[in-house]
C-alpha cells in the first residue's frame, strides 16, 4: 500500500462506523484515469456503497481534469462488469496475453490457456 501512495495512487474508503466498508484504487496518468479495484466488505453490498466510491474517484478525475478513465475487468467478475454498466462504463476491447517477470528479470509470455487472465477493458470519458 505505501508503494503504490508513494507512486500517487490514491485509495478511497467507506466507513461506516469504526468498520472499513470498501475500498477503492485509483491512479492518473497523463490525464487517464485508472479504476483497477473496488471492493466492499460482504455484508455491506447492495447498500450503494460501491456506487458512491465508484463517483468519489470520478469526482477526484474532473478535479485532476482527466480526459478519460478505464478498468480492466476478468470476464469472471460478473459483479464488477455489472457495476461498471450501470455506471456508464462501455467494453472497449479485450486483453487475452499478460507478460509476467520471472524470478530471473526475464518476461515470460501467458496466455488464456495457460490459465491468464482473460480480461475486458472498460472505458469511458470523464
Amino acid at each position: 500500500v505505501r508503494a503504490a501512495l508513494a507512486n500517487g495512487d490514491k485509495c478511497f474508503v467507506a466507513k461506516i462506523g469504526a468498520e472499513i466498508a470498501g475500498i477503492a484504487w485509483l491512479s492518473v496518468v497523463e490525464g487517464i484515469g485508472r479504476v483497477p479495484d473496488l471492493y466492499v466488505v460482504t455484508k455491506f453490498r447492495r447498500t450503494g456503497i460501491a456506487r458512491d466510491l465508484f463517483y468519489a474517484r470520478l469526482i477526484y478525475l474532473q478535479s485532476m481534469n482527466a480526459r478519460s478513465y478505464f478498468a480492466e475487468i476478468s470476464h469472471d467478475n460478473k459483479a464488477a462488469l455489472n457495476h461498471a454498466t450501470k455506471v456508464g462504463m462501455a467494453i472497449s476491447g479485450q486483453v487475452f496475453e499478460y507478460y509476467n517477470e520471472s524470478p530471473d528479470g526475464a518476461n515470460s509470455q501467458s496466455d488464456v490457456s495457460d490459465g491468464a487472465i482473460d480480461t475486458s477493458v472498460l472505458r469511458a470519458i470523464a
